[in-house]
Order: C-alpha cells, then structure tokens, then sequence
C-alpha cells in the first residue's frame, strides 16, 4: 500500500478517534451543539436521516432537498478542532501534499481550465478560499494568472502554503475584510466546510468583481448512490463538515442568491 493511501487510513483513524470524543463531551454538555436551519429555505422542517456517533444528519423538506447536521458543533468547538486535531495535521501535511493528490488535484484543475481561459481577461484577479497547501495556487500561477491570493484558516495548511512561497492569508473568508475585488472565487472542497454560510454568501458578493466567476468544487455528492446506500458508514459525512451539498442544492442556493449557472460537471463518476 502506498504512503499516500496509508495516510488516508491513518487519518480518518484518528479522526475516528477525535468523533468518540466528541460524543463523550457531547453527553457532557449539551452546549456543545447549536440549532442549524436548511442554509436553503432558512427553515427547520426536516427528516433524521441517521444517527452517527451523536450527530444528526438530515434532509430538509424543501424542494432543495438540502443534508446538513443538525444540530452542528459550535464554532469555537469546530475552530479549536481545525487547530490542534492531529487527524487534519496528518492531512494537511501527508495526504494534501503528497505526489499522488497532487496529481488528482491537476486533473480536476485541468477539467475548468480552458473554460476559464476562454472566460476571464489575461492575468485575472484569483481570490481561491481555503486554498490548503496551495496546490490550485500553484497550478494558477503556471496556467492562469501570477494575479492569486489565498485564504487558509488551517494553520497546519497555512505554513505549508507560506513555506512554498504562495500568496496566502491565514484567514477564513468569513472574517476577510478588504476593498479589493476578485475576478474569480474559487473553493476547491471548502465551501461545505464553512460555518456560515450565510455570511459566505455576503462575502462572495462583495468580493467578486461584476461579472465575475464563482467556481465551486464539492467534495461528495450525496445524492450520488455509494452515499444514499452506505449512509453512517461512510466516511464522507464526517463531525467538521456540515454541509452536504448536492447538485440541486447548490443550485437552489445561489439561484435564490442571483447567482447565474454557467457550467456544471461531475468530475468523478458514479461507476
């Protein structure tokens, strides 16, 4: 087995671990956990899913169809768990930054690149949003534009991102405040990790330049059938990621943020 697959292993093990500690707090204090409304229809009309290890994962009754836990670790709980978990240390410095992810990375990079080639000005302004080590970072500089800034809440990330010499902010977008505005925002596995996704929103429209391009990457589609038939097991729904969005969802969302869809695809198959 590779040293990248064994990472992997390695990582959700512990993560796994970190989840059982997190249910044993949970038992302890319920404070632990907020109420969350479908970021959708902004409604709380909801079925239970499934349980898993204290968390409830739900499906909205609205037309979006929308999966998120419910209720969802607060946020100080969730940063402090982004700082110091050894889980999210091992993928940020053993999985991200491997040979074999960095080659699934370009891949999916080279999927919108003519697009975006065809679609934005020379040396376009790039605002990429949990940006990790920097992989698309570095694609962007070879291929799209030298104009790129990152934003990485993730310590871990950060200093990678920082060591390599990228443009990168150790912040979420969520607290980014600035005058400047982005031909493209991009979030490549990021935006179902957000907490607020409300505010997100705000923050894309204020920080995206008029006729700008969102791209947004999604890391598991729940819709999608290894999802719907494996549910708790697996390992794709997971304590730190609150949102499960599907493409209809997504959609729903930024359609009722007047937002315009101008390209989807799926870059992995169900086969």
């Amino acid at each position: 087995m590779s040293n990248f697959f064994s990472n992997k292993l390695k990582h959700f093990d512990i993560l796994n671990h970190e989840w059982k500690k997190l249910e044993n707090e949970i038992k302890k204090n319920k404070k632990i956990l907020n109420k969350k409304v479908c970021p959708i229809c902004r409604k709380s009309n909801f079925t239970i899913l499934f349980k898993k290890k204290g968390l409830k994962f739900v499906k909205c009754k609205c037309k979006s169809e929308h999966i998120y836990i419910n209720p969802w670790i607060n946020e100080s709980y969730l940063l402090n768990h982004f700082k110091n978990s050894k889980s999210w240390k091992i993928w940020s410095n053993e999985v991200l930054k491997s040979e074999e992810n960095y080659k699934n990375d370009i891949k999916k990079y080279n999927n919108v690149k003519k697009f975006l080639k065809k679609n934005l000005k020379k040396n376009f302004k790039l605002l990429d949003v949990g940006c990790s080590s920097g992989n698309f970072l570095e694609f962007s500089n070879k291929y799209l534009t030298r104009n790129c800034l990152g934003l990485e809440p993730s310590s871990d990330s950060y200093k990678i991102a920082i060591k390599n010499e990228y443009n990168v902010i150790n912040k979420g977008i969520e607290n980014y405040n600035t005058n400047e505005q982005f031909d493209l925002i991009s979030f490549w596995a990021s935006l179902e990790y957000c907490m607020n996704i409300d505010l997100v929103i705000k923050q894309i429209k204020k920080l995206l330049k008029k006729g700008g391009i969102l791209l947004i990457y999604i890391s598991g589609n729940p819709s999608s059938l290894i999802m719907r038939v494996l549910k708790e097991k697996c390992l794709g729904f997971v304590f730190n990621r609150g949102n499960y969005f599907s493409p209809n969802s997504l959609n729903m969302l930024f359609k009722k943020n007047k937002f315009k869809k101008i390209y989807q695809k799926s870059f992995v198959s169900e086969i």
